[in-house]
């Protein structure tokens, strides 16, 4: 089972298609087939812009297969293994991964055996409950502050701007796409000295603070109401085919996932944009698919397009 924070993204459960000859090679082979997909899901995170902190745990109920994982000595009990298997051992000194023991009580990757008892699928589901509405609910991200080092508020106006101008110019504005037609699409602005558009962030969770904290589902919207007449719809992000656009519903339900649902990151020494969809239609908890960066797509005329999973847009906030 692979896991990005709380949501389950990878699983699988099948025979072995070699004998092994003790349970702790089966572990071995099992943890060797793991890091595998993780080395081709790490590299696929990194396509798309996604930020993963390293090292990446993984953990197995076997301490006979940490420790031949970690051992650089070959044992008798171990030439049996083939040499391309040992490519963990490769992965932990790269500092890759990180393998930590679990009790085979708490290993929710037996979940999907079929020999696993009722009762402790019954203890995880309620556990994951508990810490959901126990830690998740109520651990709060550092709030975001403003150039001048003010925490951001809902409903307060705001230029986006470029961190490399210091907050003096390269803002946000609307305008129509390449096909020229409704809804206008967000562009930074060609003029480096201008601040663009002001806007507003939303809350989207009404339990919320009164303060904008990083990781948290906002909504984005344009406080300029005059172009709202230009195309009859709502001045609020969404993304659409990749490129953020506007027409986007307060809380974001469309077309099975919320396209209008973004968080503010700490990214080195500034801010980025991500967005963060959820599935919708879940009956309890809603996880976020995965999250992309919001960056820059420059067209041929020099236009520069807001765009999902382009180089990352570096940003700071300044009142309005």
């Amino acid at each position: 089972m692979i896991k990005i924070g709380q949501s389950l993204i990878l699983w699988k459960a099948k025979k072995q298609t070699t004998v092994s000859r003790s349970s702790a090679e089966a572990e071995y082979r099992s943890l060797a087939s793991t890091v595998s997909k993780l080395v081709w899901l790490l590299g696929l995170l990194k396509e798309v812009g996604t930020k993963i902190q390293i090292p990446v745990h993984i953990y197995s109920d076997s301490k006979a297969a940490i420790q031949i994982a970690a051992n650089p000595v070959y044992h008798e009990r171990t030439k049996h293994i083939e040499i391309d298997c040992h490519f963990i051992r490769e992965k932990l000194q790269k500092g890759l991964i990180k393998v930590e023991y679990i009790s085979n009580k708490e290993q929710p990757a037996d979940t999907i055996s079929p020999l696993i008892k009722t009762t402790l699928i019954m203890k995880i589901l309620l556990l994951s409950c508990f810490l959901y509405f126990t830690l998740f609910q109520t651990i709060k991200s550092e709030p975001v502050l403003d150039t001048n080092n003010e925490q951001v508020r809902p409903g307060y106006t705001y230029y986006i701007l470029p961190a490399a101008s210091a907050g003096s110019g390269g803002g946000l504005t609307l305008a129509k796409g390449e096909n020229g037609s409704c809804p206008l699409d967000v562009f930074q602005a060609r003029n480096s000295q201008s601040l663009g558009i002001p806007l507003k962030f939303l809350m989207v969770n009404s339990s919320a603070g009164l303060v904008i904290d990083e990781n948290e589902d906002i909504n984005i919207k344009f406080a300029a109401q005059r172009y709202v007449s230009i195309c009859n719809v709502s001045t609020v992000w969404k993304i659409e085919d990749g490129i953020v656009t506007t027409g986007g519903i307060k809380g974001g339900s469309e077309n099975g996932t919320s396209t209008s649902l973004f968080t503010i990151q700490k990214y080195e020494d500034a801010y980025a944009l991500q967005y963060c969809p959820r599935a919708t239609g879940c009956s309890f908890i809603c996880p976020r698919l995965l999250c992309g960066y919001i960056g820059i797509l420059t067209a041929e005329n020099g236009s520069r397009h807001l765009a999902v999973n382009r180089p990352v847009f570096k940003i700071v906030f300044r009142k309005a």
